[in-house]
């Protein structure tokens, strides 16, 4: 079940707290929050250690599956380290190891987001408009935020090379400069008369 804000998730929302409070100079209070309530969704992908049935990552062969739980498994321990730290916080602003949490985080949901997006691109089931009408609001292609990849990839399945009716017979590039310098010195002789 994905979570909409912070506010329904206390650890969460301790979490991102505390990466405010001691927040690095540059870093918003809005990316902090954005930045763990994506790892909630993400973490939210995963039922323990498998992808729920129904999930369109549960479509996926199970050797496609293991890097994404890797990368999940990785970004749970990340979050866990930062949950427990803003619980025994005792850290001033600026300090190192909020920097670092932050970046770990970050780090981790990249990780996440790849290892799952590019099985999906790449599994032969998802590869037709039928597969990718599977990825039409499914929550997990949401928290990895790959809809516009899909979209992309629906669009391009959709355009044809050449569009039908068009003849594909271009002029031979010869031609067309003969056809310019002619017309060019036949310009340049009627301007001198």
């Amino acid at each position: 079940m994905l979570k909409i804000s912070l506010a329904e998730d206390p650890k969460a929302l301790r979490i991102a707290d505390w990466l405010k409070t001691h927040a690095p100079k540059g870093v918003t209070a809005i990316s902090v929050e954005a930045l763990v309530l994506k790892a909630r969704k993400l973490q939210g992908l995963v039922d323990r250690t498998a992808f729920p049935p129904g999930s369109i990552f549960s479509k996926l062969p199970q050797v496609a599956q293991s890097e994404p739980l890797h990368q999940l498994q990785g970004l749970n321990t990340v979050i866990q380290a930062a949950g427990d730290s803003a619980k025994s916080s005792t850290m001033h602003e600026g300090s190192p190891a909020i920097a670092k949490s932050i970046d770990a985080i970050d780090t981790s949901i990249a990780g996440v987001c790849k290892a799952v997006e590019t099985p999906l691109l790449l599994d032969p089931q998802f590869s037709d408009r039928d597969g990718l009408d599977q990825a039409d609001g499914d929550d997990g292609v949401a928290a990895v935020g790959a809809e516009d990849v899909f979209s992309l990839r629906r669009h391009l399945l959709g355009v044809s090379a050449i569009p039908e009716g068009v003849e594909n017979t271009p002029e031979p590039v010869g031609y067309v400069n003969i056809q310019l310098r002619a017309s060019f010195s036949s310009w340049n002789a009627s301007r001198s008369s």
